[in-house]
């Protein structure tokens, strides 16, 4: 898909496509699939960024998934030993390959 940057910000014309609502017990394992749509997850000038919100806090960006040439059209991320604290929306989002937030927020899942 066609990409514009401004700063910090990428608008492309792409699709991550994630499943619905989940509900893990604590200490569940979670596995959250985003499947890309517009852009392939073969170019190694791609990464899948993963984003956190948790109840009534602004959105808190986790880290980069970069692609590799692998010819799947899924990126995976797993998290293990979650806590209740946890519990938050987690998104999927095209970003460039070397992108860096304005602020370095990283959570190890």
């Amino acid at each position: 898909g066609k990409c514009s940057y401004h700063q910090f910000s990428v608008f492309c014309q792409t699709e991550l496509i994630q499943p619905g609502s989940m509900t893990l017990q604590p200490e569940q394992p979670l596995t959250l699939s985003c499947k890309a749509s517009g852009y392939s997850l073969t170019s190694t000038s791609d990464c899948t960024g993963v984003n956190h919100q948790l109840a009534g806090k602004a959105l808190e960006w986790i880290g980069l998934i970069c692609h590799d040439g692998n010819t799947s059209s899924s990126t995976v991320l797993t998290g293990h030993s979650l806590l209740t604290e946890d519990t938050a929306v987690y998104y999927c989002a095209r970003y460039p390959q070397g992108y860096k937030p304005a602020q370095d927020l990283h959570k190890t899942l």
